[in-house]
């Protein structure tokens, strides 16, 4: 099969500062993609800055955790571009350290991975559909985890976040089914253990190395593969 890439595809990053975002924005650029790179805040963007011109990347300020934010982005974004093939949501937070008992927890944990790694996934969606919508073969990623798979739970790390995660899932399992007639592929993706500030320095995957697995998944994600949850390479699927 091939890739539906060409020249004049627009991708949008979120959470695009540090970490998976950062390496997806470069990896992407790489590829010829035009990139939409959204942070929380502009002054912590002077990594993206270098990364290309003008012409190539445009860097927004995207809370996803803001409604205002993602309004503005977007309205930036339809300035720049009339059309996006590429969402990868990847904004996320992780509020806990991850082998915390059920005493220890803070409810508000759960409040704050909601409130990004659910809510803002749906903000982003709904106010980039129409772009998605004018673009040929539009791909959403949400960047899930598989410490949000229901069946692969056997103990009781990461109460907070991995709901969050269970909850994207579903969101994309929805999602998928909704946007199936306008042929737009929705997919959950884990993008491994990275050694990112989230996974930590004892991971065994660059951060360099999941996005360009990511970016050549996206490449080819077609609607075969709409409504799944799969690894960054999309070849493994991965239990609900």
């Amino acid at each position: 099969m091939e890739p539906f890439l060409n020249r004049a595809e627009t991708a949008l990053v979120t959470g695009a500062n540090r970490g998976i975002g950062l390496a997806l924005v470069g990896e992407l650029l790489q590829r010829d993609f035009r990139v939409i790179a959204g942070v929380r805040d502009l002054a912590s963007a002077s990594k993206l800055r270098g990364l290309a011109s003008t012409d190539q990347l445009l860097v927004v300020r995207l809370d996803v955790s803001n409604a205002g934010s993602v309004e503005q982005a977007r309205d930036e974004a339809a300035n720049w571009t009339d059309k996006l093939d590429l969402l990868f949501n990847n904004a996320a937070v992780l509020p806990e350290e991850g082998d915390e008992r059920i005493l220890r927890m803070n409810p508000e944990w759960f409040m704050e991975s909601y409130r990004v790694n659910v809510v803002g996934a749906v903000r982003v969606v709904q106010d980039f559909l129409p772009l998605l919508q004018l673009a040929r073969h539009p791909r959403i990623l949400n960047i899930s985890s598989r410490a949000g798979s229901i069946e692969d739970q056997h103990g009781w790390s990461y109460y907070a976040y991995g709901a969050s995660k269970a909850a994207l899932n579903m969101f994309t399992k929805s999602l998928a089914n909704e946007l199936r007639n306008d042929n737009i592929s929705v997919v959950s993706v884990s993008p491994g253990w990275v050694r990112t500030d989230m996974g930590g320095e004892q991971a065994p995957l660059a951060a360099e190395d999941s996005a360009k697995s990511l970016v050549d998944f996206a490449r080819k994600l077609d609607m075969q593969q709409t409504g799944t949850f799969v690894d960054r390479t999309g070849e493994l699927q991965i239990p609900w």
